[in-house]
């Protein structure tokens, strides 16, 4: 392809090339880089047409394909670029090429590594989980993350995962069985698919585009990404139609003779795919078929461990009777082992060693005959009935007195379980206990302790009862003080109300006929000099200007206190205040005060100052596009509810506000405080989804 092709004079005549076919190869000549060859006449007939009589075009390449043209016309006659111009102007379509690739690529970077970032935890994500379908289409990652799409689908074994705007399940195999015989691509993307698959006109409106990705060669498994319709208006300058001439016998096109803006609107189309975009859907096809790989090769080590384990179970069982026996004979606690009916079979060596006994002396014996118990008859007792209580499947605890050989007491915490089988039959007994004779002691010493700690505390309670008299005295003077400061405030806001209104309507009545005054005089004067040049539209001008100052000045007086709320009410005065704000700041606001209840008109002008409040900090802060407000009762209180959709308030911040009425600024401080003059209640909550201003206060009884 030449970077540049030059025609010194569209009115030519061309000149056959002869021989035709080379001689020798019998092939036409390639005159791809003949700067002389000519061009359609087509073309010609279009130049003419639009009235140029010379032209040249450089081309402009991106990754070897045609990114764009630079065509330059002249219209006074024929026009020959010289030899070094055109080498200027080759190498300027190589710098422009150049630097509109770096562009594109740069452009494109902070997506094509949120894509990789996306990608890589993704990846990780199913690595962890079996079930890789649930973690493509989950709440906190999803496909939806990965490129932008409205809707995202997983198809794996027949079963279908979907997240966002996606077609039905119905439409989706359909998808599948159509892309799996027609398409043989393992990554196919499409931004027109109606064209290809008529039946994706019945869901356009959240298909018209797809990015698929097939992983699975012997299963019709794949990722699908939705894009919606995006309906387009095109502005070709000209119809791009050739027209046709159909008076001779044969029909030829037709060059344009109109270039007049032509409108075109394009339907069953979605944005398009990016080349990045697929290229990433490549590269996460491999990412998903190398986990589905290593998959394969785990549960075929697992296959391996099975058989390993059945042989290892084997010695396992071996060591465990030689495992328990040193269990028993270790274990910190006296502990032995006795037939249902009492006989005495396995004692541990803690039982024997630390009290002085043999195994001779005790094994074989009845348990309560045993030297354990001899010097208390009470615990003989104990022992004879907790045998029977356990032997009937009900375990037995408690402290009992025990001796040792050399004839010393003890104390021991005891505890007998029934052992069962298999078949939940009880085959033995289970003795087993704890000498706590220290602990005793040391419990003894503990209740001495805490007697005089609690002298102690005696003493102190009446310390701390004095101070707190006095405690008490100081915070009745606070709240008196708060209180003081609540009335002043309230007198504040009230004050602020009434300047306000003032100055509404001395903005409305004083400065508003000022205005008109000033309209009708410079009408006056246009017509004085009607005539003078300019003075039309000069006049014209200021009459714009004044109207705009009219609308502006009537504007701010509404703003500052709206005379709707005087007339007839919050219900009338707030859906006027919303849609004046949504015109202005552009965020949807929707309103619902159908069922409004009876206000006092103080208590409405509170409401109503809530609600400016509340929506400018929404344009201030927020973020969000939508907000929604209700005003409506919940028994004998009236609710007013403000919420918006954007990134929420700190956590810190709203729990001062919340605790303290501080740590949001002056206006939510000054909501709270107009709301609390009605006995109400300001409630802020929030968080990453939005915020909702929640405003309560007692109804008041409507007249009759």
């Amino acid at each position: 392809m030449n970077w540049v092709r030059h025609q010194p004079d569209i009115g030519y005549t061309p000149v056959p090339l002869l021989p035709e076919l080379n001689p020798v190869s019998g092939a036409p000549l390639d005159m791809s880089y003949a700067i002389l060859r000519s061009v359609s006449p087509i073309y010609t007939s279009y130049l003419k047409n639009m009235g140029t009589q010379s032209s040249m075009v450089m081309t402009l390449l991106k990754d070897g394909k045609q990114w764009g043209l630079i065509a330059c016309h002249h219209h006074s006659g024929p026009k020959h670029v010289p030899y070094e111009v055109r080498t200027v102007c080759e190498f300027l379509a190589n710098m422009a090429s150049l630097l509109i690739a770096e562009k594109e690529d740069l452009e494109f970077s902070d997506y094509k590594l949120a894509l990789k970032t996306t990608q890589s935890a993704l990846i990780e994500a199913m690595s962890r989980q079996r079930e890789f379908a649930q973690v493509l289409v989950g709440v906190n990652l999803s496909l939806l993350d990965f490129v932008r799409a409205g809707g995202a689908a997983v198809v794996s074994d027949g079963k279908i995962s979907s997240i966002g705007k996606t077609p039905t399940e119905q439409q989706i195999r359909a998808l599948v069985e159509w892309i799996s015989e027609s398409v043989h691509d393992d990554v196919f993307a499409t931004n027109a698919l109606a064209s290809l698959f008529p039946e994706a006109q019945e869901f356009s409106d959240v298909a018209s585009g797809v990015l698929a990705v097939r992983f699975a060669a012997t299963r019709k498994d794949y990722l699908f990404w939705f894009r919606p319709e995006l309906i387009q208006t095109v502005k070709w300058a000209g119809d791009p139609r050739k027209p046709v001439d159909y008076a001779s016998d044969t029909q030829k096109l037709l060059p344009r003779n109109s270039f007049a803006l032509w409108i075109e609107t394009v339907h069953l189309k979605s944005e398009p795919w990016l080349d990045l975009e697929v290229q990433a859907a490549r590269e996460f096809r491999i990412a998903i078929l190398e986990i589905i790989i290593r998959d394969a090769e785990r549960l075929g080590d697992l296959y391996g461990s099975l058989e390993r384990s059945h042989a290892e179970l084997d010695a396992f069982a071996v060591a465990t009777a030689a495992k328990f026996e040193a269990l028993f004979e270790q274990t910190p606690v006296f502990a032995g082992i006795l037939s249902i009916d009492g006989l005495v079979l396995r004692a541990n060596k803690m039982c024997l060693e630390r009290c002085g006994y043999t195994a001779d002396e005790v094994v074989g014996r009845s348990f309560w005959g045993t030297g354990w118990w001899r010097g208390s008859e009470s615990s003989r007792t104990t022992i004879h009935s907790a045998i029977r209580q356990a032997a009937a499947g009900n375990p037995y605890r408690g402290v009992l007195p025990y001796h040792w050989a050399d004839g010393s007491e003890h104390l021991v915490d005891f505890a007998l379980h029934p052992i069962r089988d298999d078949e939940g039959k009880i085959i033995f007994l289970h003795p087993t206990g704890v000498d706590i004779t220290d602990l005793k002691l040391v419990e003894a010493e503990l209740r001495r302790t805490q007697e005089g700690l609690e002298q102690q505390v005696s003493d102190r309670t009446r310390e701390l009862a004095l101070s707190l008299a006095s405690v008490e005295s100081e915070i009745t003077v606070r709240k008196q003080t708060e209180e003081h400061l609540r009335d002043l405030s309230a007198q504040v806001l009230r004050l602020q109300d009434e300047e306000r209104r003032t100055i509404a309507r001395d903005l409305h009545d004083s400065t508003g006929q000022t205005l008109a005054a000033l309209q009708m005089v410079v009408t006056q004067l246009a017509g004085l000099l009607a005539d003078v040049p300019k003075a039309p539209k000069l006049f014209e001008e200021l009459n714009i200007l004044a109207e705009q100052a009219s609308k502006e000045i009537r504007t701010i007086s509404y703003l500052l206190h709206p005379p709707l709320l005087d007339e007839v009410g919050f219900s009338s005065a707030a859906q006027w205040y919303v849609e004046g704000f949504s015109e202005r700041s552009g965020i949807k606001v929707t309103i619902d005060v159908a069922a409004a209840p009876f206000l006092s008109k103080a208590a409405e002008l509170a409401l109503f100052r809530v609600l400016q409040e509340s929506l400018t900090n929404v344009l201030r802060h927020s973020g969000s596009a939508t907000a929604e407000v209700r005003l409506y009762s919940e028994g004998k209180t009236v609710v007013l509810s403000i919420q918006d959709h954007g990134k929420g308030i700190a956590p810190a911040k709203l729990n001062s506000f919340n605790q303290t009425g501080a740590g949001s600024g002056v206006g939510l401080g000054g909501m709270k405080q107009r709301i609390r003059n009605f006995g109400g209640q300001l409630t802020v909550k929030s968080d990453g989804g939005g915020t909702i201003i929640l405003a309560t206060m007692p109804l008041e009884e409507s007249p009759r």
